[in-house]
């Protein structure tokens, strides 16, 4: 057993417990059976114990049953023993945790999930195991032998005592054992009675023992005065029931029952002092303080034949019988029927008196109930007629009782009838109330009248033709008379005026019941919920609230004005200080207790005065059938929290044991998990909430289901978590749990997804290289093209353009030679001749770069110092040109891109800028290669900047080329502040690489080139 098992037991023993109210009837206890017809059990019980874990064991003929209030299990062990035999004689359930079995073949232990046999211990095990307040074990044995009676157990040592320990000799068969509050241990052999106290005997026998030593002595029960009750399963002088005090035998008589006439099988004495008493053939007597009462097989226990008695940890009585188990355990609602002595089942009002009286209108009689104690006048025994409608005590404490077609008063035991001023009947009494004034008001079910009694005699008379009337009345503090009438709607009557306040509630809604409060509030008690008034403003309070049902039957205030509802469902009392919250916000949800069916509530319907509050507090209900009463200041409440276990794993039909780590196989599609909470005063009503760490992010409420379900979980680790609450909402905080591994199939592994991440990425980078592959073939045929359309001009350029521009030279210098030397024209054409000589060799220059992918020398820096200085010949600007760092070979496009670039920028700044000086630098550093082209010119506004001159490309050309080698080109100018021209090309875009032309940096400098 785990630590937490423990501790929940241990906690459980410790709990004050739920105790049985001695001071009711049997049958105003809850009760339920367990019958063997029912197919709750294959075999007859024997014997019950409950184990520290919460569970209750019952041992049959035919094996051992586990019980949780719910479920029967069938024990067996899991690691395969068994018991000898399965017909099972007695059963305990030790402080430590163990469960004592005993049988024919002796005594066995069960504790921490193993079985053993208790040696020395010979069978068979019959008249009961019980431990002493040491915690040794005694198991009286049954069996007439040399053995000894009756077996000590301490320390895993065991020894069966004989005469030798003080055991008188012809005690063989041991049929009942106790230990008393002093340490005696007393045993009812079959023909004495005898206490034992460390070696020290002392014999005792009923009279009737004397003359008849075959009868046995088969039950026995402890007082913590001292005395003892000893039952035999035989009547007569002596015999039956007999009480032991002092060592004087005294027989049970009271004025219910004769002790002696009884066949006594089993006694049990509850914590609260009450004696229960089994019969062979009279089913149970219940005694307490002089008063007895009976429940037997026609109240619907399981067999008047009671063979043994037990009491839970939580108090509540247990009965063995040949047919089944019953239990007996206390409800929060009693109920007072024709069984509790009313005239009959047939409760239609309920008032209370000054004198804590409480009075019932039943038919046939009128029914009184005080200190316990049923009257009742009945019909022609000094009732003046037969179905008693209403009952109301006025302030001068009179009884006013509607009794078929009349109104009476009670004075002295005696009916005064109270008649119209013609003499004439009032009629069926529907309701009686009382003003500030001391007037009685009747509401008469004839003619829809409203009547006024003042002196015994009716002083005015108010029809009320024109509203549909009902059976509701009340009067308000400042003399109002409210009706609750049959359309729904409350009415208000004074001075003869009637006003309709019309209900907001759906039309056909019935009125049951109207209150008027000290507050000036009405209340009424409808088919749809409550109709609230205040103020001049109507709330409904219903379902929409949060409440179980809107059928309200009556409603009550208790001693504390919290408000107690009789619905069509149970009960629900709602605090005071709630009740104001919600008539703050009339939509807001309500927080209520709730009793129902399993509380003892009976809802149903009275025709009449429906609840009321007795002088005690206590609240009294009227349904139509019974009368119900509820005790505010005493509520029966469950303060022990129940023991919660997880039972066990079922994955995929398949069960796993739920104490340990649980490995369930890959793919487990379908997960269950059982589990169960020990609470049995009312099972029904256990509630949980679970957890899967691992899997759910919140508590999830299972409501009363005792499973949980889980579908395609994960692989992983997981740890199930469970807590229940008893019937009367007390947590276990204290969680049960279990864990359980999902194996994960191969593919759910993580080298297996490493695998599969290492192919991806492989099979990405194959597809990569593929598409590298075709992007440089691809590449390469546009370079291959550009190469032979480059060829194509520079040939076309060579045998057209630059042929036919020198043949025209030759031509001018034929004409130079007619020209005089001294002669102006001369040196003018001499000069332009020069100049068309650089051209042409510029020209030849650009064939030769078309063909060749180069630029001679120290790249486009020189071409441009060149072509800067012939700008600045023929201007005042003047202009200088620096290399800063090394040059290194550039990337021929890129070096003719540069030029270019460089070209239209110093063409821009000598043609347009008006500058006085311009200055071009290029720079080769490791990471880059730059070129800054700046002036002190007149500048250019942004949107010459964006946009460029009208008509002219100049910019955007310079734009085009850097983005297609790759380059960054930045542009800084403003009015009258000049201009650069700043081109940044990477060092990777712009050098010549020494490798191969189709590696990787080729492809990403020939993909810069070939972008556009």
């Amino acid at each position: 057993m785990d630590l937490l098992t423990n501790l929940v037991g241990l906690a459980l023993l410790c709990a004050p417990a739920l105790a049985l109210n001695p001071d009711r009837n049997i049958s105003q206890y809850a009760h339920s059976a367990w019958r063997m017809q029912d197919g709750f059990f294959n075999g007859r019980v024997n014997g019950m114990a409950q184990t520290t874990d919460g569970y209750l064991w019952f041992g049959t003929n035919t094996g051992l049953l586990r019980f949780d209030g719910v479920r029967f299990t069938p024990w067996a062990p899991a690691d395969g023993t068994r018991l000898p035999h399965s017909d099972i004689h007695a059963l305990l359930g030790s402080r430590d945790g163990s469960l004592w079995i005993g049988n024919r073949d002796g005594l066995f232990r069960w504790k921490d999930e193993k079985l053993t046999r208790v040696s020395h211990v010979p069978g068979p095990i019959g008249g009961g195991i019980v431990e002493d307040g040491k915690g040794v074990i005694w198991a009286a044995r049954s069996a007439d032998d040399t053995a000894g009676p009756i077996c000590r157990i301490s320390n895993e040592r065991a020894r069966c005592l004989t005469g030798a320990d003080g055991i008188p000799a012809g005690i063989s068969v041991i049929e009942s054992l106790i230990e008393d509050a002093a340490d005696n241990l007393w045993m009812g052999t079959n023909n004495l009675l005898l206490r034992w106290k460390n070696g020290s005997p002392a014999i005792y026998k009923p009279q009737g023992l004397e003359s008849n030593s075959s009868i046995g002595v088969d039950g026995l029960a402890a007082s913590p005065d001292g005395s003892l009750w000893a039952g035999m399963a035989v009547p007569g002088h002596g015999l039956g029931l007999e009480h032991l005090i002092d060592g004087a035998w005294k027989p049970l008589l009271t004025p219910q029952l004769d002790g002696s006439t009884l066949d006594v099988t089993d006694l049990l004495l509850d914590r609260d002092g009450a004696l229960w008493i089994g019969t062979a053939d009279q089913g149970i007597y219940h005694y307490y303080h002089g008063r007895v009462d009976r429940f037997r097989r026609s109240d619907g226990l399981s067999s008047d034949f009671v063979s043994r008695f037990f009491e839970d940890k939580e108090g509540t009585v247990w009965v063995i019988t040949p047919q089944g188990v019953d239990s007996f355990h206390n409800l929060s609602v009693v109920t007072w029927s024709a069984r509790e002595g009313l005239t009959t089942d047939n409760v239609v009002s309920v008032a209370a008196a000054h004198d804590g009286t409480v009075w019932i209108g039943n038919a046939g009689g009128l029914d009184s109930i005080k200190d316990g104690n049923v009257s009742s006048i009945r019909a022609g025994k000094g009732l003046p007629g037969n179905q008693v409608r209403s009952v109301f005590e006025d302030r001068e404490n009179r009884l006013w009782v509607g009794v078929d077609n009349d109104l009476t008063v009670l004075q002295n035991g005696h009916f005064r009838k109270i008649s119209r001023p013609d003499g004439s009947s009032i009629g069926p009494v529907r309701d009686i109330t009382e003003d500030p004034q001391n007037n009685l008001w009747i509401e008469s079910g004839w003619d829809k009248e409203l009547l006024r009694i003042r002196d015994f005699k009716v002083v005015e008379q108010f029809r009320l033709p024109d509203i549909s009337s009902g059976r509701e009345l009340a009067a308000d503090a400042e003399g109002n008379l409210w009706l609750g009438l049959k359309t729904g709607d409350l009415a208000r009557f004074r001075d003869g005026h009637t006003e309709v306040i019309h209900s907001p509630l759906a039309a056909g809604t019935r009125i049951r019941q109207v209150v008027a409060n000290p507050d000036g509030s009405v209340l009424a008690a409808t088919t749809a919920g409550v109709i609230a008034w205040r103020d001049g403003q109507q709330s409904t309070l219903g379902t929409r609230n949060g409440l179980p049902c809107d059928g309200i039957n009556g409603l009550i205030w208790d001693s504390h004005r919290n408000l107690w509802l009789h619905t069509a469902c149970g009960l629900v009392e709602i605090e005071q200080a709630e009740l104001q919250r919600w008539w703050r916000h009339s939509e807001s949800t309500v927080q209520f207790k709730y009793m129902d069916a399993l509380d003892g509530v009976l809802p149903g319907n009275a025709y009449y005065q429906p609840a009321a509050r007795s002088k005690d507090g206590r609240l009294w209900f009227a349904n139509g059938s019974v009368l119900q009463m509820i005790d505010p200041a005493n509520l029966i409440r469950n303060p022990i929290p129940p023991p919660v276990h997880v039972e066990e794993i079922v994955a995929d039909r398949r069960n796993y044991p739920a104490d340990g780590l649980a490995r369930l196989p890959p793919l487990t599609r379908n997960l269950q998990i059982d589990y169960t909470a020990l609470s049995f005063v009312a099972p029904q009503k256990v509630r949980f909430r679970y957890r899967l760490d691992g899997y759910d992010k919140d508590w999830q409420d299972s409501g009363t289901r005792r499973q949980a379900f889980y579908t395609d979980l994960p692989p992983g680790n997981y740890q199930f978590r469970v807590i229940a609450s008893n019937n009367d909402g007390v947590w276990n905080e204290s969680a049960a749990t279990t864990s359980f591994y999902v194996v994960p199939a191969f593919y759910q592994t993580s080298w297996f997804l490493f695998l599969c991440a290492i192919a991806a990425v492989s099979g990405l980078y194959m597809i990569y290289l593929i598409h590298l592959k075709q992007v440089t073939r691809r590449i390469q045929e546009q370079l291959a093209t550009r190469v032979e359309e480059r060829e194509r001009i520079a040939r076309e350029l060579h045998d057209t353009l630059l042929q036919g521009f020198h043949g025209l030279m030759l031509r001018f210098q034929s004409v130079l030679k007619n020209i005089p030397p001294e002669a102006a024209a001369r040196r003018m054409m001499e000069t332009a001749l020069d100049r068309a000589d650089e051209v042409l060799l510029e020209g030849r220059q650009r064939v030769h770069n078309l063909r060749e992918e180069g630029m001679p020398g120290n790249g486009p820096w020189e071409n441009l110092a060149r072509w800067g200085n012939e700008l600045a010949q023929s201007r005042d600007t003047r202009f200088t040109a620096a290399i800063v760092g090394t040059p290194q070979p550039l990337d021929p496009a890129v070096s003719d891109e540069v030029y270019q670039i460089g070209r239209e920028a110093l063409n821009n700044a000598f043609l347009h800028a008006y500058a006085k000086q311009i200055e071009m630098e290029i720079t080769y550093d490791r990471k880059s290669v730059r070129l800054v082209v700046r002036d002190d010119g007149a500048g250019m506004d942004n949107e010459i900047l964006e946009r460029g001159r009208s008509g002219h490309w100049g910019l955007s050309g310079m734009r085009e080329r850097s983005q297609q080698i790759g380059a960054q080109l930045n542009i800084w100018s403003h009015g009258g502040a000049g201009t650069e021209i700043d081109l940044f090309i990477p060092a990777k875009v712009a050098y010549r690489q020494p490798h191969k032309k189709s590696g990787w940096n080729e492809f990403k400098r020939r993909v810069a080139r070939q972008s556009e």
